[in-house]
């Protein structure tokens, strides 16, 4: 049988390492969101990996409206790497 005192430093490590990582996600957007520049917030945003699911969600994370986002994604599409794959965009 595994001892109280053990089981409690799993718990608090584990607790720890989630706290560190929701610390550094809210960072990373944070950062994302102090880009002025809507085509370099999207960019960065899908490097980042922000757009899950629908881009009306992923407009909601970068605090963009859905026109400024579709305009910054058309221009990322015809300027650089990023490639529409059906509805899904990819760098």
């Amino acid at each position: 049988m595994i001892h109280r005192a053990v089981l409690g430093t799993y718990f608090a490590k584990a607790y720890c390492l989630a706290l560190a990582l929701h610390v550094q996600h809210v960072r990373e957007i944070r950062g994302i969101l102090a880009i002025r520049s809507a085509k370099e917030r999207v960019f960065t945003g899908l490097i980042a990996g922000l757009l899950v699911g629908k881009v009306i969600d992923f407009d909601a994370t970068l605090s963009l409206t859905h026109e400024a986002t579709f305009r910054a994604l058309r221009r990322l599409v015809k300027q650089s790497g990023v490639e529409k794959c059906g509805v899904v965009f990819t760098t």
